[in-house]
């Protein structure tokens, strides 16, 4: 079962990996805006989305768990870990399903609105699968005609559906429309956005992504603009084309990639195309993504690096007491009557004693600790989720044959946990909550003994 814990610090990784990424993407865009349109710049746009997207966080979440969570008692020792964390997660759920049902309604709304369709007449049915034979495309989307007032667009739905108004009946509009459409279908730019889509919905504080998705919705017309280009048309012809369609349909749709929204939004098309198509600047634009490219893919590269070494004794560490959890424990448990108390006696002395981790991964911690008259000795505090046993084994005191007291101790609300009882016995003690923990070894009397034992948590 995943635990919350587990939930809060994959999001957290997200939102660092979100940022980080946008943030990077966003430096690019004001360096390549000087050179024009490169197919290699969209791609490595690809790249940041996937790189939000896809949870390649689960390194630093651990790392995240190990120095955060189980470091935010001494901050706030007071309140158990599992509780702050469910608020966090309340508040990013609630903000997942108030943008979830802003990025879908829309869609629903166009979809109902286009029910009123019929399919398309032979003639164009022709050009279609033609102008899809030329573009290498076997399966094709589905293409319908609407009498509603809307320029022809791509429906991100699945499968694929294309939409083009009654009455373009203009040969040259229809294939530039068609062509257009089925370009972003090759470019399968429906599924990329549903992607930025489901990043903004899970990251739905984050500013830099609605510019995100903006841009690529914008870098998806470039893209399809430089490859119609050059495979069908002239500059003139095509964007020619483009503005009368736009002039005759102006209805905006908000869920399409569309041809073009405004006059302005073209000629930045056209300004874009027209900046990358020089010479000079094709060289500086090949460098310039080839730089920031490499320096991205540095950055990933790096990242990783540093997580797994910071992170290399912590899995260590983990494997050990997952693997201590197949040790034979020589001593064999009995009943006894567990005690709740809350602390130590007032006049009892504490100490901290040392504990032996051991150097094998088949080991387990062990303490031989000098007890005192009214003294309790303890161990280093260790974190325990809710639910989970300490096995705490006694193997034998000197002198032999008397009763220790021996249990654990919760850091948090300083209470503990205990047995009495002559060596050699072992006891599992349940943690009641998420928090830290101390073994302890309590010696009520006067005079003292030596204690040796050791412990794992299972």
């Amino acid at each position: 079962m995943i635990q919350i814990s587990d939930f809060a610090c994959a999001l957290f990784c997200v939102t660092v990996n979100g940022f980080s990424t946008v943030l990077f993407w966003y430096f690019c865009r004001k360096i390549m805006k000087h050179f024009g349109y490169w197919k290699q710049t969209f791609t490595l746009l690809k790249i940041l989305i996937l790189t939000i997207l896809i949870p390649w966080q689960y390194i630093p979440f651990k790392l995240y768990e190990m120095v955060v969570i189980h470091g935010w008692w001494r901050i706030i020792p007071q309140y158990d870990i599992d509780i702050a964390l469910s608020g966090v997660l309340l508040v990013w759920s609630a903000g997942t399903l108030i943008k979830g049902r802003k990025v879908l309604r829309p869609f629903f709304k166009i979809t109902n609105s286009l029910k009123k369709r019929e399919a398309a007449d032979e003639a164009t049915l022709s050009l279609y699968r033609e102008i899809a034979a030329e573009m290498s495309l076997r399966h094709l989307p589905r293409l319908y005609i609407t009498d509603n007032r809307i320029i022809p667009f791509l429906l991100h739905s699945f499968p694929a559906t294309i939409y083009l108004p009654e009455n373009l009946a203009d040969r040259e509009h229809l294939e530039v429309s068609l062509r257009h459409e089925l370009m972003h279908y090759l470019h399968k730019d429906h599924v990329w956005a549903w992607l930025l889509r489901i990043c903004t919905i899970i990251q739905w504080w984050n500013p830099f992504l609605g510019e995100l998705e903006y841009q690529y919705s914008e870098w998806s017309e470039y893209a399809n603009d430089s490859d119609n280009i050059g495979r069908a048309f002239g500059k003139s012809r095509y964007f020619g084309a483009i503005l009368d369609v736009v002039e005759n349909y102006k209805e905006e749709n908000a869920f399409a990639h569309g041809l073009g929204e405004t006059q302005s939004s073209i000629e930045r098309r056209i300004m874009m195309l027209s900046k990358g198509r020089k010479t000079k600047r094709e060289n500086k634009g090949w460098l310039v993504n080839t730089i920031l490219a490499l320096t991205l893919i540095l950055c990933v590269l790096a990242t990783l690096l540093v997580d797994n070494v910071s992170t290399y004794a912590y899995y260590i560490a983990y494997q050990e007491a997952s693997q201590s959890r197949d040790e034979i424990i020589e001593y064999i448990p009995v009943e006894h009557m567990e005690i709740q108390e809350s602390g130590f006696p007032e006049n009892m002395k504490i100490e901290t004693g040392e504990v032996d981790y051991g150097n094998s991964t088949r080991s387990i911690p062990s303490f031989s600790w000098d007890v005192a008259g009214n003294t309790a000795v303890t161990s280093n505090s260790f974190y325990l989720k809710k639910g989970q046993q300490v096995m705490i084994s006694i193997g034998s005191t000197t002198p032999s044959g008397i009763s220790v007291k021996f249990g654990v101790l919760r850091v948090t609300t300083n209470t503990k946990s205990s047995i009495t009882a002559p060596a050699p016995v072992s006891y599992s003690f349940t943690a009641s909550a998420a928090g830290y923990y101390k073994v302890f070894v309590e010696n009520t009397g006067t005079a003292s003994f030596s204690v040796y034992g050791a412990f794992m948590v299972i």
